[in-house]
């Protein structure tokens, strides 16, 4: 019992961490505000268990591939309706690799990860991978402070 007055000042400090954020510009990386954008997003499927671009392991749920910019930011998932607005929430992923894609028709000579146009998720089963295919999802990248 010595240690419960310890737990509300933990909460509180956990709670002062979570709102202190930031949205992340997709265009420019630049950390100004921006509200959720679409996305191309793809999945990828890591066998030999290589590390992501920032050293970390591929972890299912949570590992997500972007703009190297990116790193370290987190991302906010959602399904996008068939009207095109923000649908039912998927959920969190961090940003610890990168990628390429497929060409930019935007950026030309630069792949469509690297330029913001696409993102990776992790799966840990190919088949899971091979069922996500290819979709257009609504993110919104978030960079932590404190």
């Amino acid at each position: 019992m010595k240690n419960f007055k310890f737990i509300p000042i933990m909460l509180a400090a956990v709670a002062a961490c979570v709102l202190m954020y930031e949205v992340v510009d997709a265009a420019e990386g630049t950390g100004s505000k921006y509200e959720p954008f679409v996305v191309n997003s793809t999945a990828y499927n890591n066998p030999n268990g290589n590390p992501t671009f920032s050293g970390k392991p591929t972890v299912e749920g949570i590992t997500i591939a972007g703009r190297a910019e990116w790193l370290g930011c987190v991302a906010a998932l959602y399904e996008i309706n068939d009207d095109g607005t923000i649908g039912r929430f998927i959920g969190y992923r961090e940003f610890t690799d990168t990628g390429y894609g497929v060409d930019s028709t935007q950026y030309p000579g630069l792949g469509t990860i690297q330029t913001g146009e696409t993102v990776d998720l992790y799966f840990s089963d190919y088949e899971v991978c091979k069922k996500w295919g290819e979709k257009k999802i609504w993110i919104q990248v978030i960079r932590g402070k404190g």
